[in-house]
């Protein structure tokens, strides 16, 4: 054997060896889809997924349920509704005429089931929804009597909307008595119309 064929020899092997690691970095040949026998359905060896190693399907989209907002959390629990409105117009360190109630609507109510609920008021501003507790005075818990309303007889605002530059409004927020503990029903708010609080009774007078 000649120096020529030898180097001729180990190019062919080297070739060879070369090709071989080719072949075996492949992936596996992907099975064939099976008929099933006396039908026309067929079994696919990988389901059309993210699953499946030969298919790089994208992340289906967020469900849009989920930025779904729900006004009232709760499905078992009632929520408020405004019975009766506070004046729109009225003066400061006066009692509120007619005095604001709310209601109970929703599970329970209509066959009398419903107990232990309470709600509470505060005083916001009309223009932020921002609390004012300093601004308003009275019995601002009432139980909801007879199963269904809450009535707030003793409201006083202590603030002018000229002071405040704003106008008013009331939230009212539904409880519930647990244990020793008032619990807050998810959702369960209610705000009253805008109202507007004078010094004096004369401006009150020359407005309406």
């Amino acid at each position: 054997t000649t120096p020529q064929q030898q180097h001729q020899h180990q190019q062919q092997q080297q070739q060879q060896h070369h090709h071989h690691q080719q072949v075996t970095a492949l992936p596996p040949p992907m099975p064939m889809p099976v008929v099933s026998p006396g039908t026309s359905h067929i079994h696919h060896p990988y389901p059309p997924s993210s699953s499946s190693p030969y298919i790089n399907n994208p992340p289906p989209p967020p469900s849009s349920n989920t930025q779904q907002i729900v006004r009232h959390a709760s499905t078992t629990e009632p929520s408020l509704r405004i019975a009766k409105q506070p004046p729109s117009r009225t003066v400061y360190q006066r009692i509120l005429k007619p005095p604001p109630s709310v209601m109970l609507v929703g599970p329970g109510v209509q066959n009398g089931s419903v107990s232990n609920y309470f709600v509470e008021t505060t005083l916001v501003r009309s223009d932020s929804d921002v609390e004012m507790s300093t601004s308003i005075d009275g019995n601002r818990v009432e139980r909801v009597s007879n199963g269904v309303f809450a009535v707030f007889k003793k409201l006083k605002i202590l603030s002018t909307s000229q002071q405040q530059g704003t106008l008013f409004r009331l939230r009212f927020v539904l409880k519930k008595y647990v244990g020793a503990v008032f619990q807050a029903i998810p959702g369960a708010i209610a705000y009253s119309d805008p109202i507007e609080v004078f010094s004096h009774t004369q401006y009150l007078n020359d407005r309406g």
